[in-house]
């Protein structure tokens, strides 16, 4: 974490603050990753029929079959429009990593260029694995 915060300041003294905001603007699309993951969640539960909390709409039990088919209508609408929204979301992030990541090829030495990368990479993978170990932590309560 250290030699990481002492690069970036590196980066900040040598290429000036115009550089160094790119750099926190394609770590912050690093979330790429973590959409993708959303969708493959999210794709399996509509596969499977199984409709996640966000996308639950509540209704009284004893409401008629009309208003029950109605309510499971719109759950599936519901799952189906977060499913578009987060390819949506996938591909803004795509386009957004791309064009800062030519800015930072222009910018940045070949060196650091690829100690940013080698750092990225790192990045995303401790937030993959905290996020999948949130998730297991969840399932097994």
């Amino acid at each position: 974490m250290n030699s990481q915060h002492s690069y970036k300041h590196f980066i900040r003294n040598r290429y000036g603050d115009d550089t160094y905001q790119n750099i926190l603007k394609h770590q912050k699309a690093k979330s790429f990753e973590m959409v993708r993951r959303d969708i493959r969640f999210l794709a399996r539960c509509k596969k499977e029929k199984v409709i996640p909390i966000h996308c639950r709409i509540r209704g009284r039990r004893s409401a008629s079959p009309t208003t029950r088919k109605i309510i499971e209508t719109a759950k599936s609408t519901l799952l189906s429009r977060s499913v578009s929204k987060s390819y949506s979301k996938q591909t803004h992030l795509k386009n957004q990593m791309r064009d800062i990541g030519n800015q930072l090829r222009e910018s940045l030495s070949t060196d650091d260029l690829n100690k940013f990368g080698e750092l990225s990479r790192r990045k995303s993978k401790e937030r993959a694995t905290k996020k999948k170990n949130g998730l297991t932590k969840n399932y097994k309560n």
